[in-house]
């Protein structure tokens, strides 16, 4: 019997989401495995926190050794050109940033960058940076900040815009 909380966890169907497991086959099986086998001994014995614990701490050596592995090819996988964007992306989000900036930081054409970016990365050099943003400012609304701090603090120069690209990304 799968939860279907627990299937949930693997569906990428949505390419913005950010917080699903991309394993497959034998790895999600042991997951889901392990996930419900802490349901069953939370339900049914109290006296089994050691097994629940073993159980969720595989659960983490397996989602992280799926991280580390997803992290090193992908960023493997982009060209140098990419990566000297999205290291530019990543240290100046919070500012206003466009292709010709980055490019002509790093060294390069803006069409160059720009076709190799989007090569790489499936995605226009914007879209990146406007899902980056999204994603920090999901760390500092969690943190604490409110909307609007939240949103400067990313580079949004607009609350509203903040707001509406938020929900896009987000499916709210």
């Amino acid at each position: 019997k799968i939860y279907p909380s627990l299937e949930k966890i693997f569906d990428s169907s949505n390419p913005n989401r950010i917080n699903c497991i991309r394993g497959t086959g034998s790895i999600k099986e042991k997951i889901i495995e392990l996930g419900e086998n802490i349901v069953t001994n939370l339900k049914k014995h109290e006296d089994k926190r050691l097994d629940i614990s073993i159980d969720i701490l595989q659960i983490l050596l397996i989602s992280e050794q799926l991280y580390n592995r997803e992290n090193t090819d992908e960023s493997a996988s982009f060209s140098p050109i990419t990566q000297q964007a999205i290291d530019y992306i990543n240290e100046h989000f919070s500012e206003k940033i466009t292709a010709e900036q980055i490019a002509k930081e790093i060294g390069y054409s803006t069409i160059y960058l720009s076709k190799s970016f989007k090569k790489d990365t499936g995605k226009p050099i914007y879209t990146y940076i406007t899902e980056y943003r999204i994603s920090k400012s999901t760390i500092l609304l969690k943190e604490g900040y409110n909307v609007t701090e939240a949103g400067y603090s990313v580079g949004f120069g607009d609350c509203s815009n903040f707001i509406r690209t938020f929900k896009k990304i987000n499916g709210i």
